[in-house]
């Protein structure tokens, strides 16, 4: 699991997730969440990111630190770190938001964290208005 920092603040869940797929990363991706303010529609600059192994974790470190070609207007450039111990891989990464604020009903979907997909550490019961990742791996 790593973190993206220095994302635009006009990024998306969608948008980053589509460039995580140009660039090779759209199989490897089982959970993604950008936190966004509701009432400004931008991100908070940071992604958490989880992959399906950790070469897939070491490869998009390389290949996104100083990224800068966003497919919008900014200066940026993207650093990549690892999540702390107690937030790696898809289950942490799940039970973490699972039933918060960030899953409310009441929040935008693109809102939300998004995954799951077909990994084998896929939790047993998805939290509460928990998104599907609804590109790369499908949400059984």
């Amino acid at each position: 699991t790593v973190l993206m920092r220095n994302l635009p603040g006009t990024i998306s869940r969608a948008h980053l997730l589509g460039l995580l797929q140009k660039e090779g990363f759209g199989q490897e991706v089982d959970f993604l969440y950008v936190p966004m303010d509701a009432k400004t529609g931008k991100n908070a600059g940071v992604a958490h990111v989880n992959l399906t192994s950790h070469a897939s974790a070491r490869h998009l470190r390389k290949r996104f630190n100083g990224f800068c070609r966003w497919g919008v207007r900014a200066v940026r450039h993207c650093n990549v770190s690892w999540a702390a111990p107690e937030q790696q891989g898809l289950v942490a990464s799940v039970e973490r938001y699972r039933n918060g604020a960030v899953t409310r009903t009441s929040i935008l979907n693109e809102h939300q964290p998004a995954g799951g997909g077909d990994a084998p550490t896929r939790p047993s019961r998805p939290p509460q208005g928990y998104a599907g990742i609804s590109a790369g791996k499908a949400q059984r």
